[in-house]
């Protein structure tokens, strides 16, 4: 039973996962198809739901969440909402806004757009009232277009491939910003094999960067931070859109195999392994994979799937490529992020929410204690995520037979209007 005037359990949880979905806007006629949107979904009750359609945003292209805000990069502006309410609280213009990192109390900000020249590829703002903190310019900072970013404890890394300026001609360089002198300290080549990197990610003091080369092949690149010697290894196919994400300690990247009229007719994952560079691969059996999110907690990948113009759908996939739940969301969705909460419950001098459960050990039968709360929701959830059952009571105690349910560990998660409290008990 938790007591006392304030209970903390230990174990965090994937509160929601907000998706970034692009739309689709025609270059050629300058023609808005498909608006950007942004979606929650909810992983015990499965359920997704659109929170705000961006109408002034040829497209989207990075999300990030922050303490209560969720930042989105839209074409041209920075948009803040809550994440608790899920509205918008902020809003402001910056150009050619691509990637977001934070660092401390700062924003930062990668800059880039298609076939336009900045006097600045590196932004810094205070990230509760988004004042321009400083800004490197062309003279003193990158000269090329900037994707991805990553910080390591004092210094922020960046991906920068010239790809968004020039896609003819891309690099392949790490710029290395010292924050706390806000300065440019300098920048790695990464070589030919190096060139248009995407995504940057960061295991053990080193950075990995999945490279689009030049979209007939892909590479990895290892770039340590201590002595910044880089190593880069080929890999035999080209990757999709540069979508990539690490997990045990290994890459997980998706490849894309188009016909002759650029129809994608076989899309799959690829793994590569950091200790032992070796490749293999697992095939989810979708098409058209465009996003990818690791979920660490419960261990398996959130991925998105799209034909960029009609209809987006998410998948959650285990390691091995099996998958597990699908549900729809909108066009050309690219970017997530976890909203990763504690399980913490409300101090009980304004609530009155006592749970505990009995037997913790059983083959039939447990009995869930709720005190005296009324309209409360009971969820049962596997350790991957999967919801097995969802049950609302008025009542002190409800018991739930669990015979049909696997062996195994499940939680036990007791909802009600400003509380939320999980337990776990194992079916013999």
């Amino acid at each position: 039973t938790l007591t006392g005037s304030l209970a903390v359990a230990q174990t965090n949880y994937v509160h929601q996962v907000i998706i970034l979905n692009e739309g689709q806007y025609t270059y050629f006629d300058s023609t808005q198809v498909t608006p950007v949107t942004l979606g929650a979904y909810d992983p015990i009750a499965d359920t997704y739901s659109v929170f705000s359609t961006i109408t002034n945003a040829r497209f989207g292209s990075d999300i990030l969440i922050d303490g209560d805000n969720i930042y989105v990069a839209a074409d041209t502006i920075l948009y803040v909402y809550d994440k608790n309410s899920l509205s918008l609280t902020n809003s402001i213009v910056i150009k050619g806004i691509r990637k977001l990192a934070i660092w401390n109390n700062q924003l930062l900000v990668t800059i880039g757009e298609n076939g336009v020249a900045f006097d600045s590829y590196f932004e810094v703002y205070d990230k509760t009232s988004l004042n321009l903190i400083y800004k490197l310019n062309t003279t003193n900072g990158p000269i090329y277009s900037v994707e991805g970013i990553s910080v390591v404890n004092d210094t922020a890394y960046l991906a920068i491939n010239n790809a968004l300026l020039d896609w003819m001609n891309p690099k392949g360089i790490i710029g290395i910003i010292d924050l706390n002198n806000q300065t440019y300290a300098g920048e790695v080549d990464m070589g030919v094999d190096g060139v248009n990197p995407d995504n940057l990610m960061v295991s053990g003091g080193k950075l990995y960067t999945l490279n689009n080369k030049d979209f007939t092949g892909s590479s990895v690149t290892e770039f340590n931070t201590i002595d910044r010697s880089v190593v880069t290894t080929n890999l035999a196919a080209p990757a999709g859109c540069g979508s990539s994400a690490l997990a045990n300690n290994q890459i997980f990247y998706h490849i894309n195999v188009y016909d002759s009229v650029w129809n994608d007719v076989n899309t799959q994952v690829h793994k590569f392994s950091l200790s032992t560079q070796a490749v293999d691969s697992v095939d989810p059996g979708i098409l058209g994979l465009y996003g990818m999110e690791n979920d660490q907690i419960n261990g398996y990948f959130y991925v998105t799937t799209t034909d960029y113009g009609t209809y987006g759908m998410a998948y959650k996939m285990e390691y091995d490529g099996t998958l597990i739940d699908s549900f729809a969301v909108g066009v050309s969705p690219g970017s997530l992020a976890l909203d990763i909460r504690s399980l913490v419950s409300v101090d009980e001098k304004s609530m009155e929410l006592k749970v505990s459960i009995y037997p913790t050990v059983t083959e039939d039968v447990i009995t869930v204690n709720v005190g005296s709360l009324e309209d409360v929701t009971i969820t049962l959830t596997n350790t991957i995520g999967q919801q097995v059952l969802r049950a609302f009571t008025e009542e002190e105690k409800m018991e739930i037979d669990v015979r049909s349910l696997k062996s195994g560990l499940y939680f036990v998660t007791v909802e009600a209007v400003n509380s939320r409290i999980t337990k776990k008990f194992v079916r013999k």
